[in-house]
């Protein structure tokens, strides 16, 4: 299902970034034993607490995503847990844009991300 964005509701803003991303899509469970997919896509834009992705294919509203995230210039891969808020097709781009945001999860970078926006430049 795709959604449109909701209005401006952003706590902190956004830094127009393009980063690599890979997600994990599929989650093995006992009843389909498959493989976990993941893809790689880039960022449009990052924040503490969210990012806008640009994907191939289209995600589901509120699915919860694994994601590994690499900064450039950054040796770290930060490991986050996200949600999907909304997703929709950029014709201009080819693409799909997805708004997600990022939860703060046991076993996850989050703390560490969070603390990368207090000296990260546009």
């Amino acid at each position: 299902m795709l959604n449109e964005p909701p209005l401006e509701q952003r706590y902190v803003p956004r830094v127009p970034r393009q980063e690599s991303v890979s997600i994990q899509l599929t989650l093995p469970s006992l009843e389909q034993p498959e493989s976990p997919r993941v893809v790689t896509c880039e960022t449009a834009d990052i924040s503490a607490n969210g990012l806008r992705l640009r994907l191939n294919e289209s995600v589901e509203v509120e699915r919860i995503l694994d994601l590994c995230i690499e900064l450039d210039g950054d040796p770290r891969r930060f490991l986050l847990t996200s949600e999907t808020r909304w997703c929709r097709r950029n014709d201009h781009l080819n693409c799909y844009e997805v708004g997600l945001i990022i939860h703060d999860s046991e076993g996850t970078d989050y703390q560490d991300w969070f603390e990368l926006f207090r000296g990260l430049s546009v």
